[in-house]
């Protein structure tokens, strides 16, 4: 039997409602709402109501018919406002309040008048799949599963007598046409035979024949794998389950914790539709890069015949040859960018016996090839050019590539516990934007080297933390251990190419460098949204070759094991700098920005005008239901980051001079130099 209810939703959803009149009973008249307004008005009308009850059901005009005899109309209060509402009593003195009805669904585009027939608009390529679409009203996607659905469908009939309807559709269209174009061999032989190619991919997975997946799972061998993979909550829907006072920093493991990565499979369908396809596949796809190619050329000597990088293994180890005497293995190498910087099935996934290489050919395919684009975008940074969405594709490669290192591998699997490869590419996968949030709410500098003979390195981990507080022989910088990106003193540094190099650093250390290093930053919740102020962005600053070869000195020691450069001789940088002035470089200024020119601002708010969408946060991020949205001041009303900034100001004013070390785009501010009498008020502070 089919319930009324579905058969209920399915009109309301789909055929909806045909408009006209609606009484609705009114109940405890005597003391219910509008009751002695009702009763009033209608004795001042001149037809006094006898104290009855009122019908039971709600009643529509065009379902039934009510025999009204009286109406009156009255202004009654509705919340704080006084509105006009229609009452009407019939002849058995049940009283109604009067509702109009409007038209929704198929009955806005029908009519007596049109004979009841109802005329759907195709728009072919209305889709940007390029599938057609249906408008006014939609007649394609009417619900056609389940018993009531049937029924349903049964509502509509040809306009002329004897005709049929007839539904035809292509079979898994899209995927053929790929199979097809792509020449994969395994999916058209399925096609050919008959198959489904959805069956065979989840029998593949799961290591069962895939007759006996068609045939059914039971839940030993499959299906609640399934099931529980499809109800993973994503990190959005994780947090905002969380109360306020609980949204924190997670560290990896409680985060992979709550996401029950030890548990439960990754929902790849939500990265990626076809990750999990099974194919042995040979060539580069087993060869992997965690270093992109393209990035180690831009690295490349313009003098080089042979496009090859001087590579250097920091842990070269030793042999012995054939008379078992010990030899130290050769630390350097000049190669090409295909031997550097990679491992054999780094990021091949096993199922059993089958192994996959969609990771590498898909997930980080994607983001190598939109890597360039954003790198290129802060090369050429106030150039012309097609720069859309470049900023967004640099971040999410910085953030992956923070992770996708074996440097970065070995440390989710120090946080998760487990040296199981599937798990740690599942936590790499689900934290691929860890980083983004906070980087992009940070000051951005990017420096250049074309005034000095030295050039940039760059190692196995290219994006680096640097941190004046946490030495190379400190307990946080041994082995794949890095200082925390979300603490106050912690920089970011990230070769560009050979001549540019991106340093990051929060905002809040840039206010206040006198506070302690080794505290979180205002706000260190990776998973959310945030700003960036483009227009600040420090461009312009030359470094001196003594500054490059300190910035090369923190890359090589915070590599895993190899680094690279186009010359042999800027791998060295220990030969010039010392390791015991780690705190001090640049007089310990060597990665800050430019204070100067740095805004002090306190928040964005924006809008669509007509009112729709709107966000606001702070300067780190915090929104204002956050309970520490607002800032906390003194007695005299300024913020404590204020006095603070202003005196880190004049001390960088009185060691520089009045030459900016950064130039931004900001409006007024394309001079090289301040003026002599912002010079003297900024060494005043």
């Amino acid at each position: 039997m089919i319930a009324y209810s579905k058969l209920s939703k399915l009109r309301n959803t789909y055929v909806g409602a045909r408009g006209g009149v609606e009484y609705v009973p009114m109940k405890r008249l005597a003391s219910g709402r509008y009751g002695t307004e009702v009763m009033e008005g209608f004795e001042e009308a001149g037809f006094p109501l006898p104290l009855c009850k009122a019908a039971r059901a709600r009643v529509r005009c065009f379902d039934f018919h009510v025999d009204v005899k009286h109406e009156v109309t009255l202004t009654v209060k509705s919340g704080k406002k006084m509105v006009e509402r229609t009452f009407a009593v019939d002849n058995c003195g049940n009283v109604y309040r009067k509702n109009i009805i409007e038209p929704s669904g198929f009955w806005n585009y029908i009519s007596e008048d049109s004979g009841w027939i109802i005329h759907t608009s195709f728009v072919l390529h209305g889709t940007t799949t390029g599938r057609t679409a249906s408008r006014g009203p939609n007649l394609q996607n009417t619900p056609k599963r389940g018993e009531s659905a049937k029924l349903f469908r049964k509502v509509f009939r040809p306009s002329i007598e004897g005709w049929k309807f007839l539904e035809l559709d292509y079979s898994q269209i899209e995927l053929r046409i790929a199979a097809w174009e792509a020449g994969e061999t395994n999916m058209l032989e399925i096609y050919r035979q008959g198959g489904d190619i959805h069956a065979a991919t989840a029998a593949g997975v799961l290591g069962v024949p895939a007759l006996k997946f068609t045939a059914g799972l039971t839940d030993e061998t499959g299906r609640l794998l399934i099931d529980e993979a499809n109800s993973w909550p994503s990190s959005g829907e994780l947090l905002r389950s969380l109360s306020p006072g609980a949204r924190r920093t997670f560290t990896v493991k409680e985060f992979c914790e709550l996401k029950r990565f030890h548990s439960k499979p990754v929902n790849w369908n939500r990265v990626c539709p076809v990750l999990h396809s099974q194919s042995t596949m040979a060539g580069p796809y087993r060869n992997n890069h965690y270093v992109p190619q393209w990035y180690q050329r831009r690295f490349i000597a313009a003098t080089s015949t042979q496009q090859e990088l001087c590579y250097l293994d920091l842990n070269s180890g030793y042999f012995k040859d054939g008379r078992g005497v010990t030899h130290k293995r050769r630390a350097l190498h000049r190669w090409g960018t295909k031997k550097c910087f990679y491992e054999e099935d780094l990021y091949t996934r096993t199922f059993g016996t089958q192994e996959c290489t969609k990771i590498e050919r898909l997930f980080f395919g994607e983001i190598d090839n939109k890597g360039p684009h954003g790198l290129d975008y802060l090369c050429k940074f106030g150039q012309s050019g097609d720069w859309e969405d470049a900023l967004d594709h640099l971040l999410a490669f910085l953030s992956v590539q923070k992770l996708r290192t074996p440097k970065g591998l070995a440390w989710l699997q120090r946080e998760l516990g487990t040296s199981e490869r599937n798990t740690l590419l599942d936590a790499m996968i689900y934290l691929r934007r860890r980083f983004c949030a906070l980087w992009a709410e940070g000051v951005w500098q990017i420096a250049d080297a074309s005034l000095s003979p030295t050039k940039f390195i760059f190692s196995d981990h290219p994006v680096t933390i640097y941190n004046r507080s946490c030495g190379p022989l400190t307990r946080m910088c041994i082995g794949c251990n890095d200082p925390s990106y979300d603490w106050c003193g912690s920089h970011t540094v990230y070769p560009l190419s050979s001549e540019k190099v991106l340093i990051l650093t929060h905002l809040s250390w840039v206010r206040n460098p006198y506070q302690l290093a080794t505290v979180p930053r205002p706000n260190p919740n990776p998973f959310r949204t945030a700003i960036t102020y483009v227009l600040a962005f420090q461009t312009a600053r030359h470094l001196s070759e003594e500054e490059v070869r300190q910035i090369n000195f923190i890359i090589k020691m915070r590599a895993f094991r190899f680094i690279a450069s186009g010359e042999e001789e800027w791998l060295y940088p220990e030969k010039h700098v010392s390791v015991g002035d780690w705190a001090n470089y640049g007089r310990g200024f060597l990665l800050m920005p430019d204070p100067r020119s740095v805004p002090f601002t306190t928040g964005v708010f924006f809008g669509n005008g007509d009112g729709s969408r709107a966000f606001g946060a702070d300067e780190y991020g915090r929104r204002p239901w956050d309970p520490d949205y607002t800032v906390l001041r003194d007695s005299s009303g300024e913020s404590p980051e204020w006095k603070t900034f202003q005196k880190f100001q004049g001390e960088f004013a009185r060691l520089f001079g009045p030459y900016k070390r950064g130039l931004t785009h900001e409006f007024g501010n394309t001079e090289d130099r301040f003026s002599d009498d912002y010079h003297r008020i900024v060494c005043s502070y």
